[in-house]
């Protein structure tokens, strides 16, 4: 069976300049979402590569596509090509899912009140703030120089730059991955720290007992990520786990907390905290809820989750 382990590796040069990225890179796919959005009715029906050249048709400028329908060029000068059809791809995944729930709250709601009860579930939205990260593709974004340094391409100064940057290959140490392949690394921020993520693939032999596996993703945008393969490798069903509401809930009370802070000298808030802690321990075991409900309904002997040792 395939797998998939991220290694997390601190950048430890020139940190202070990537934010422009992730901006840049964020402001796109909101961009892309809307354009998306619009074109849905259009591209609903069509394979993945043929959605992506659709909106990049629509959007890109071209000798033989001298006019698209929308002006993503003039906004984003110069965006990478690469980048930009990974960003496509991820704005539509991202409306993809959406629309799914969102079949999926529509036939709740009729079953409610086809049943004569009422119905007060909220529809789900599309997302207004953005807040993904950028893939730099190998020779096009990234090009490593030696261990733990390497050029990467950022936006920097209004424009994309090609810049060298260090970075921590400490956490490479022991992981066991002589012979696995390493892919293309994502620019991720924590806190006020950025990271240079790199998955690493590589096949594991599974036991005669274990015909069908969950693999986990603990996710940026999503709580979790799930994936179940069969004993050939291949993945026969997916499930995106998310509490939208909650963490909607999550993030207002943290804000609150940050006011009362503010208001008075008193820095201990245990009226908020217990809320916040309350909320948070919630989403948690509604994660692990919904990982078991979706391992038992495929299935699965076994439950695999990434390294987490760092968490």
């Amino acid at each position: 069976m395939k797998v998939t382990k991220t290694v997390k590796l601190k950048i430890t040069s020139h940190s202070h300049i990537f934010n422009q990225t992730l901006e840049i890179y964020n402001e796109a796919l909101l961009f892309l979402i809307d354009v998306i959005s619009n074109e849905w009715n259009d591209i609903e029906t069509l394979s993945p590569k043929e959605r992506v050249n659709l909106i990049e048709k629509l959007t890109h400028e071209t000798k033989s596509n001298p006019f698209p329908k929308y002006g993503f060029d003039e906004q984003f000068y110069k965006y990478p090509s690469y980048l930009r059809r990974a960003t496509i791809a991820e704005a539509i995944g991202i409306l993809s899912s959406h629309f799914s729930r969102y079949k999926n709250w529509e036939e709740k709601r009729d079953k409610r009140l086809a049943k004569g009860k009422k119905f007060y579930e909220k529809p789900p939205k599309i997302q207004e703030k953005a807040n993904s990260f950028p893939v730099f593709y190998k020779k096009e974004m990234f090009q490593k120089i030696s261990d733990g340094k390497a050029r990467i391409k950022i936006y920097y100064l209004n424009d994309w730059r090609w810049i060298e940057t260090e970075y921590n290959t400490k956490n490479l140490q022991n992981r066991g991955l002589d012979g696995w392949k390493e892919q293309n690394p994502a620019l991720v921020k924590r806190g006020k720290k950025f990271f240079l993520h790199f998955p690493f693939s590589g096949k594991v032999e599974l036991s005669k007992s274990d015909e069908i596996v969950v693999g986990v993703d603990l996710g940026l945008t999503n709580s979790a990520v799930c994936s179940a393969v069969d004993k050939n490798g291949t993945v026969i069903g997916r499930k995106f786990i998310n509490q939208p509401k909650e963490k909607d809930q999550l993030n207002h009370k943290l804000n609150k907390l940050s006011k009362a802070k503010r208001e008075t000298a008193l820095s201990e808030k245990p009226k908020y905290w217990r809320k916040i802690n309350n909320l948070q321990k919630h989403i948690s075991q509604n994660t692990v809820d919904e990982i078991l409900k979706f391992a038992l309904k495929v299935g699965a002997t076994k439950i695999i989750f990434e390294h987490l040792g760092k968490i």
